[in-house]
């Protein structure tokens, strides 16, 4: 019935925005629920969904790895810049950092400085943050960089969603 309808929540779209340097990507909504690790998770499920943050200065590569997340059951939250990556870590507690190497000039530090940031912090489950380098600088001394960087895991781009399930559950997080 109409009465019924008007009293269920709005959906929320696929794809939530990307930042931009400046910019605040959560809704007051998620802002209420950063604190809270209740929404997080599943219905029925007594494991906490996985929550992952990708950090990449492309909003089309930011989007088509949303989508592939989310495809595989993966909330994702996202940020352009390396400061804001570092605070919505710090906000969020991501389970797993999606974060490219090159982040453009608008960050302070590239990919392989912010893997170092963080494997310092824990998720919202008091875990260790996995961090998973996603780029197109795939060549044997790029990770090699990435392991001194600290990084759990290197996916050459593009990734496809069967790699990206793998990696993950490698990750222990599926």
């Amino acid at each position: 019935t109409q009465e019924q309808a008007a009293t269920l929540p709005a959906l929320e779209p696929l794809v939530p925005p990307v930042t931009r340097p400046g910019e605040l990507a959560l809704s007051s909504r998620d802002e209420r629920t950063r604190t809270d690790p209740e929404p997080r998770q599943r219905l029925g499920d007594a494991r906490p969904a996985v929550l992952a943050l990708l950090v990449d200065d492309s909003d089309i590569a930011l989007r088509f790895m949303q989508r592939l997340l989310h495809g595989v059951g993966v909330r994702a939250e996202s940020a352009t810049f390396s400061q804001r990556a570092l605070e919505l870590a710090r906000n969020i507690g991501p389970d797993v950092v999606f974060v490219d190497v090159e982040l453009g000039p608008a960050s302070e530090l590239d990919g392989f400085e912010l893997c170092q940031h963080f494997k310092k912090m824990v998720s919202a489950h008091g875990q260790p943050m996995k961090v998973v380098m996603v780029t197109a600088h795939d060549a044997p001394r790029d990770r090699v960089k990435g392991t001194f960087a600290g990084c759990d895991a290197y996916l050459p781009k593009p990734v496809d969603e069967d790699t990206l399930r793998r990696t993950l559950r490698d990750l222990g997080l599926m």
